[in-house]
């Protein structure tokens, strides 16, 4: 459930399948199989509807079904308890009391068909990915071939902090390179010329958020991190969940501003991993909301 709450699409619905008119077992395994399943929701506290005679032949279960583009209903995730198969392959262990005692099978997909899951959640975004889930996050754009080797020593910090970044192919003017990016619906794209090489900085561009200004290196690369930890865009980022960077660490900040190349990347990846220490009580909070 939590994957799906997660994902970019509609609000995922909960169904009780039910015994089916063509089944197997007898009323007193299907009743223990339904009551069990009942009683989880009930204690995970989840709103749900009853899909009578939706279940499978063996045994009943909990659905999760989503939302496509055009408001058709497709199951991902199933939880199923099944009592059947365990009693007629003569299923037995030992349990802890000694007594000989007959597993119960319980079957799970978490996405149901992986074909459908990205298919559902690719036509419900239209491509267009949050930053947290793009298979690109940010992609640098070099003024020319002479910034490259510092926007290669930023896709190795940011790897470091767990960010998912790439350099433009180059052969294009820089007015082409963002025209791409834009279209190619990348999430994030900086500029990269003199002033950020010299001030070893990145000028931020967000899809949703805009120009989010020029930073310090590793400032920049621990939003992202933080960003990307709690499933938000890099510009929701409040400043105490960045400000580690730069209190917790002074002396690597004033390392980098000297042209440090070494130290700048390990000060992002402390930096990333404090701010991911900090940003538990965001994804608390973010799923929460998402709940509501």
């Amino acid at each position: 459930m939590q994957v799906l709450t997660t994902a970019p699409s509609s609000s995922p619905q909960v169904m009780l399948s039910t015994r089916p008119e063509k089944s197997v077992g007898s009323d007193a395994i299907w009743d223990k199989a339904t009551t069990a399943l009942t009683d989880a929701l009930d204690r995970k506290g989840w709103t749900y509807d009853v899909d009578e005679g939706g279940g499978a032949f063996y045994g009943p279960k909990i659905d999760v079904k989503i939302r496509d583009a055009i408001g058709r209903m497709w199951q991902c995730s199933t939880i199923q308890c099944d009592f059947n198969l365990p009693d007629r392959f003569g299923l037995e262990y030992i349990a802890s009391s000694g007594k000989v005692e007959q597993p119960i099978m319980v079957h799970r997909a978490i996405f149901g068909s992986m074909e459908r899951f990205f298919g559902v959640l690719t036509e419900s975004t239209a491509g267009d990915f949050p930053f947290w889930l793009a298979p690109t996050q940010l992609r640098l754009l070099p003024v020319s071939d002479d910034f490259k080797p510092y926007c290669e020593e930023v896709v190795k910090a940011c790897k470091r902090a767990g960010v998912r970044a790439e350099v433009d192919i180059g052969g294009r003017s820089l007015g082409k390179q963002i025209k791409i990016s834009n279209q190619e619906k990348i999430p994030m794209y900086a500029v990269v010329g003199a002033a950020e090489v010299e001030g070893r900085s990145l000028a931020l561009t967000s899809r949703r958020g805009g120009d989010l200004g020029s930073l310090p290196l590793a400032v920049a690369i621990e939003r992202m991190a933080v960003a990307h930890e709690t499933n938000i865009e890099p510009h929701e980022v409040g400043a105490g969940a960045v400000s580690s960077a730069t209190t917790a660490a002074p002396a690597a900040a004033a390392a980098a501003a000297a042209h440090a190349p070494a130290t700048a990347a390990e000060l992002a990846r402390q930096a990333a991993a404090a701010a991911r220490a900090a940003a538990v009580s965001a994804r608390e909070a973010a799923a929460k909301a998402r709940a509501e």
